[in-house]
């Protein structure tokens, strides 16, 4: 006899970076959600909840705040950005005003919004104040996250220490982002240690196979 087995993505991640030990799951990529896992198969999630109300601290937050803060500057709400000429050039017009239409259009969908993050992690890295201050604030968000996940499962009480599996393409951004990403979960879930990045989640597949086969 054959079974199909459906997991969430975010299940996928935590199991295929903790091997079916306890941690957390922090995912960063078009969107964000963090989940752990108890003992008995029971989730602890925080985030997911998509674009219009959530995914704070995600590849996609990050290039919205990157436009929306290069829209401010334009409109002299906000301070002047670096952001703006790279983001000139990413888009493909002459003023930043011009970026809004075709992202209301929908030329430029979620996933493009959020491959935007690389050059925000770059503009913060040459010294621009305003990239510096979305970053730190996305790290700040995955932050409660992860803080959030681990104070609401049971299963970490008395842990001095919780792993962190780490998923999604913003943590592929380099060592300033974990070092960000660091420095505020010392602060915000000192309980919380950043363990590996997993880029293949598909090999939990072969895991939970032999689960739902072995036990």
């Amino acid at each position: 006899d054959s079974a199909i087995v459906l997991s969430h993505d975010a299940t996928g991640a935590l199991l295929a970076g903790t091997m079916g030990e306890p941690g957390v799951m922090i995912l960063s990529g078009t969107g964000s959600v963090c989940v752990s896992m108890g003992p008995g198969g029971e989730l602890v999630r925080a985030g997911g909840w998509g674009p219009v109300v959530g995914d704070e601290g995600s590849g996609y937050w990050i290039g919205k705040e990157a436009m929306r803060r290069a829209i401010r500057a334009a409109d002299g709400r906000g301070p002047a950005t670096a952001l703006t000429g790279r983001l000139l050039e990413a888009v493909g017009v002459k003023h930043i005003l011009d970026v809004y239409g075709p992202v209301t259009r929908g030329d430029f969908d979620r996933p493009w919004i959020a491959r935007l993050a690389p050059l925000v992690a770059h503009t913060a890295a040459a010294g621009d104040a305003v990239a510096d201050e979305i970053m730190n604030e996305a790290a700040y968000e995955l932050a409660l996250h992860v803080r959030s996940v681990i104070e609401r499962s049971p299963w970490f009480a008395g842990a001095d220490e919780v792993p962190a599996v780490a998923a999604g393409g913003v943590f592929g951004l380099g060592e300033d982002w974990y070092r960000r990403m660091k420095e505020v979960l010392a602060r915000e879930a000192p309980q919380a240690r950043l363990t590996v990045w997993v880029k293949e989640p598909v090999v939990v597949a072969a895991y939970l196979a032999f689960k739902e086969l072995y036990g």
